[in-house]
């Protein structure tokens, strides 16, 4: 009886961090899109709209719109940082503690210039990065370089961010 009730709350615990998981990634992919979008209740009053439909209303000066764009591409970058290293965990080339943050003190920086550094970007802009990477923090597997990972890595990391499909 204890072990299925443990079980059971083990289980709803875990469904619990799933559902968290999904609402912040689906807030995320909502207010990143470059399209105008609300959420109208059965009256017609917006809910809740997108950062794009705030920027095209008015609502927000227009430094809030640039650091908005900003912390986008910040979070753009950190999301595809993160998924290259589970990747890369997956495939037996990464050692990571922690594989629900497996870029986690992975010794691999990433600072953002220009109008990104500046919480400045608008909508016509391009992110200017500078990758660094510690040897002496890599995680890797025993058969693996450290410089030939982290170049591998973020020329990965430059295909993703620069590649257009049909998804945008």
């Amino acid at each position: 009886a204890f072990a299925d009730q443990a079980a059971l709350a083990i289980g709803m615990r875990r469904l619990l961090d799933t559902v968290l998981r999904v609402k912040r990634e689906w807030q995320s992919a909502f207010d990143g899109t470059g399209n105008g979008l609300a959420l109208v209740d059965s009256a017609g009053r917006i809910e809740r709209a997108n950062r794009f439909l705030a920027d095209l209303g008015g609502v927000w000066p227009v430094m809030t719109v640039t650091r908005v764009l900003s912390e986008v591409a910040d979070l753009t970058v950190s999301l595809s940082v993160r998924y290259l290293f589970a990747r890369a965990q997956e495939a037996g080339r990464w050692l990571s503690p922690d594989p629900a943050r497996p870029e986690w003190n992975s010794g691999y920086f990433i600072l953002a210039m220009g109008k990104h550094g500046a919480f400045e970007l608008n909508y016509s802009s391009d992110i200017d990065l500078i990758v660094f990477y510690d040897p002496e923090r890599a995680q890797l597997a025993a058969r693996i370089e450290a410089p030939t990972f982290f170049v591998r890595l973020t020329r990965e990391l430059v295909r993703l961010m620069d590649e257009r499909t049909g998804d945008g």
